[in-house]
Parts: structure tokens; sequence; C-alpha cells
């Protein structure tokens, strides 16, 4: 159709409905509007006015057919060149291409749709993981009777072994003998302390370290240790018998000395717990038993320490360790004297025992008095004294008990028993002391 000029198009009604869909003009008039109750699609093509009104309504079986449908007069016309307004809505980038309508299903048609599909459609990967875990489950079912039957054959072995184990009798095999190394002997130095020629046993030579045995009642407990480490080059053994007498402790010496000779010492320290009935018979019958030890090793006797628990019976000590010089000669076996140096200081607060001080201060003495056992031509040993002049003037607790003990006890002076038992105080009575009348102090000395 051609436009009038100085025609102006006229405005569109606000009451017609906008729509994006675009019908293609023809020669012809333009047909009028559809209603909103008719649907138009890309085949529908008016082919007058008084048709316009019947248009084909969109339906489910046409729905396949309806997306490939191209408008017939579009092929057979000829193309029609775009208007005015749809260049400049092109150069605006506001044109849109004239889309087909699609119209919504309903939830009926939907569903039924669905259905159709689901009854074609292939397997996708949500049936792939199922069928995977499937197979997953059955291999883990199959994975779990396999342990089972593994753990009953595990089960029938261990029992048949049992009963093979206990059937047969252990047999045991003999160990190997093994030969011990033969330990190389290291002969020890001879100690020179006296330019005088020593006794035979030097020359003999020399394959074990000299012996000291230290035997005694609980009064040489703790000897071991400090005598070893004062006397490096001898052997020290040490054998306690607490609360034991004189003769347990010598009953004990013959199995310890089988094999001793002029090289080793003994050395004893006993008497104490049998004080104060250890008279000069007794003492004399249990010392001659050492007369065979004497002539085979050299026998060392310490006088008995004075005690300050009872200290009654010190004049009764004193008697018995003169009685144990006397015989020291008559047996051949050396006496030590150790009250010369002991104090009270050097006892427990009980005051029978040494304590750690005076059990160090006695081996010091003894280890420098066996240091001439050997050179030694008389039977007294004297240890070291530190003070051969002792301070008279002393407490009572710095005093040597030579200086404050029996040699000044009045008993020592009695020459009648019957008189001295009436002048005397009960606390200070001592049966056994009156043995020292016939005493006869270091005779042939």
């Amino acid at each position: 159709m051609t436009k009038v000029q100085g025609q102006r198009k006229a405005p569109r009604k606000p009451s017609e409905p906008t729509t994006s869909k675009v019908s293609k003009p023809t020669k012809k008039a333009a047909p009028p509007k559809p209603k909103p109750s008719e649907i138009k699609t890309k085949g529908s093509v008016k082919s007058s006015k008084q048709n316009s009104s019947s248009s084909s309504t969109f339906s489910n079986d046409n729905l396949a057919q309806a997306k490939n449908v191209r408008f017939s007069t579009s092929v057979a016309s000829t193309p029609i060149p775009p208007s005015p307004q749809t260049l400049q809505k092109k150069q605006l980038g506001q044109y849109r291409s004239p889309v087909s309508y699609v119209p919504r299903l309903t939830r009926n048609q939907a569903k039924s749709q669905s259905q159709v599909i689901s009854k074609t459609r292939t397997p996708t990967t949500v049936d792939a993981k199922e069928v995977e875990i499937e197979n997953l489950r059955a291999l883990n079912a199959q994975l779990l009777r396999r342990l089972k039957s593994l753990e009953e054959d595990l089960k029938n072995t261990k029992e048949s072994y049992e009963l093979l184990s206990a059937s047969q009798q252990p047999t045991l095999l003999p160990s190997p003998s093994i030969t011990p190394e033969p330990v190389p002997v290291i002969p020890t130095p001879t100690y020179v302390t006296n330019p005088i020629p020593g006794p035979s046993y030097v020359e003999d030579p020399i394959t074990t370290r000299p012996r000291l045995l230290v035997c005694g009642d609980s009064m040489v407990r703790g000897f071991s240790d400090i005598l070893q480490h004062l006397l490096p080059r001898y052997l020290v053994q040490c054998l306690t018998y607490p609360g034991a007498g004189l003769s347990t402790v010598l009953n004990a010496i013959p199995s310890q000395t089988a094999d001793f000779t002029k090289r080793d010492i003994v050395f004893l320290l006993a008497g104490s717990n049998d004080i104060p009935n250890l008279s000069p018979k007794i003492l004399e019958t249990e010392l001659q038993r050492l007369s065979g030890l004497c002539a085979s090793t050299n026998v060392v006797f310490s006088s008995i320490p004075f005690m300050f628990n009872l200290e009654k019976h010190n004049t009764n000590v004193f008697a018995t360790n003169l009685q144990i010089l006397k015989l020291s000669s008559v047996y051949n076996f050396f006496y030590f004297e150790c009250n010369f140096y002991l104090s009270r200081k050097m006892f427990t607060s009980h005051g029978l025992h040494l304590n750690l001080a005076g059990k160090q201060a006695y081996c010091e003495k003894l280890s420098s008095a066996l240091s001439v056992v050997h050179l030694s031509q008389r039977s007294f040993l004297l240890p070291i004294l530190v003070d051969p002049e002792p301070n008279m003037n002393n407490s009572s607790d710095e005093q040597l008990i030579l200086d404050i003990s029996c040699p000044y006890d009045p008993l020592l002076e009695v020459t009648n028993p019957d008189e001295s038992r009436g002048n005397t105080v009960l606390e200070n009575i001592d049966d056994s002391s009156f043995f020292l009348t016939n005493l006869q102090v270091f005779p042939n000395l």
C-alpha cells in the first residue's frame, strides 16, 4: 500500500494489547489483529479476511511438527524489504526477530509427556552409578564370605597344632659346652718395706694377690669396703656373725682358710658378746684351736673394745685382753691392741658398737699395723699413733679409753675377794674379774 504524503500515522490505541509477534505483511491490506484467545503460529497462513477468525490451535499431537513448520508464503513469495522502522531498530540494536510462540503446557499434559519420555529414554549416568554400587555390594558380600572361611581354616589349624604339640614329648637338647678362656695372670709387684730380708715366701712366684679374711661379730660390719680401699694389694673378704660368741666365730674359720698360706692374713674381732662369762680357762680352750691355723698362715687377734653401755664390765674386758696377749706368745698369733686410740665419740649413742667414724679410724690403724705383720718378730702389734703423748686434760669424750677405764679401777688392787665384795657398790660388782690375782701381765716379752 502507498502512504499519503502529509498524512501522519494514527497512534496506537492504549486499549489494544501489544504483542511481540510480528506478522509478515502482504501486498493486500493488513489483516486484523487476533484476539487473545487465538494462537498464532509460523505455518498458519490466512488466505482471506473471512477465514482470519478460524486460526488453527495448538494441540499435543502436532507439537513436534509445529517446531519445524515454515511459513509457506515466505517460500513461495519474494522477500519483502524491511520497513524503515525495522531498519532503525536494527541500527539501535533494539530489533527482535520474530519468534514462534510455544504455548505453556498444563499439569496433565506435562505428566503425560514425561511418562512418554521415560519409556523411551536411554540409561543415564545415575543409572550407571546405581549399577556400580550394586556390583560393589555383591563384591563386598563375596569378600566377607571368603574372610569367614579363612577364619574357620585358621581355627582348625590351631586346634590341630595344639593336638600335635601335646602328643609329642619335648626333647631337651644338650647345652653346648663352653670352655672358659684362660685369664692372663698379672704378676703382683714385690713391695720392699724393710732392708731386712723377708721370709721365704717372697722368693716364691706370686700368681695371685694375698688374701685378708676378716671374721667376727657385729663389730666388723662394714670393714670389707674400708679395708679394701686402704689395702688394695690384698683381696679382702669379711664374714660377719651378728650376736655370735667367740666359739661360733672360731668354728667358721677352718672352712674358709683351708688353702691359706703365709702370704695371707686372718683377722679376728670377737668376744664382746661373751663378756662377762669369758673366764681364762674358757678363753685358753678356745684359742688353743688356733694353733694349727697359726702354723700355716698369719693370724691377728684383736683386743675386745671397751663398752660404754655397760661400763662396769670394762674391768673384765681389760683382764680378758691381757689373757689374749699372754696366749698370743704361746700359740704364735699376733695381738692387735685397738683401745689405744678408740674414744667415746667413736661409738654410737648406745655405746656398744662403733659408728662410721670409729670404723674408719679402726681400719686405718689396722691397715698400718698389718703392713709389718710379715716382718715382725714379736706377737704384739700397735698402730702408728697420731699423738704419742695424749693430753690428759681433755674432757671425758676426748680422752683415750686407756686413760679413763679399768687400769685405775680399785678392783685391780683387791687381794681378798670376799672383802672386796663387801666394800664395793652393788652396781660395780663384776664376778668374772677376780681371776686377775693369778694373771701374769706381759709374760716374757
